[in-house]
């Protein structure tokens, strides 16, 4: 397959990517379609979002739900399982679908999204219902995608001083903590007993920005990296967290 190819096939994941996002979640909580299905949609998406990491969280996914990723994606990252190559005792899995994978992530975010504009323009209940619910499934999802980021992020800390780190993860890292400081998620998306009896904590982390507290200590660990860049992209993160808890 040819660089032109790949592209082209790209490209349709991408629309095949927004069809499902724009028109089949929309159909999410009806009572002809099993929730589980879209529960293993969401599932695939985050499957899909992973640049070059092997052997992570993702990668241990339900075979049964590794295989309909194929199926929904077929020129998706998971069909080149074959090609993994082993370099200097590090797993690396090449990406022909950079732009995809990207996409996919944006997707987890755009799902976990308050947006303004849909509440004022659609403001019954059973559209926020669903958006609610929908958000719910995709949040956890949301969270280990960037946590992972951040982790991976984190190790290649004892190299950056020998070598550049490659353009896609430093793009990823990037967009990554850009969207953690600009997101406000819908509330009420992971729900905890323990908290019931902890006011203050329950706020934090049932509120728009519980992203931020449920990542605070890998966002911390990044702060080590020798990128100001990186640094001052984090730092607005935590200012972000010290207005929320009254600072």
């Amino acid at each position: 397959m040819d660089l032109t190819d790949i592209e082209c096939d790209e490209n349709f994941n991408i629309e095949f990517l927004k069809f499902i996002t724009d028109d089949i979640l929309s159909y999410y909580g009806s009572s002809y379609v099993k929730k589980d299905e879209f529960e293993r949609l969401i599932h695939n998406i985050g499957n899909n979002s992973k640049i070059s990491y092997e052997n992570d969280e993702f990668s241990k996914t339900p075979s049964f739900i590794r295989s309909s990723s194929q199926h929904l994606f077929p020129y998706s990252l998971g069909i080149y399982k074959d090609q993994e190559i082993d370099l200097l005792g590090c797993e690396n899995l090449p990406s022909f679908n950079e732009k995809f994978e990207m996409e996919c992530l944006n997707t987890l975010f755009n799902l976990c999204q308050l947006n303004e504009k849909d509440n004022k323009e659609n403001n019954n209940d059973e559209f926020q219902i669903k958006r609610q619910k929908i958000a719910e499934v995709t949040y956890p999802i949301l969270l280990l995608r960037c946590k992972k980021a951040l982790l991976e992020y984190s190790h290649t800390f004892d190299i950056q001083n020998r070598c550049p780190l490659p353009r896609v993860k430093q793009e990823e890292i990037e967009f990554v903590l850009k969207q953690l400081n600009t997101i406000y998620v819908r509330p009420n998306l992971l729900q905890n007993t323990d908290l019931d009896n902890q006011s203050f904590k329950k706020e934090l982390l049932l509120g728009s920005s519980s992203h931020l507290f449920y990542l605070y200590m890998p966002l911390c660990t990044c702060l080590k990296t020798n990128s100001e860049k990186i640094k001052l992209m984090i730092q607005d993160c935590l200012i972000r967290v010290g207005k929320v808890i009254g600072l």
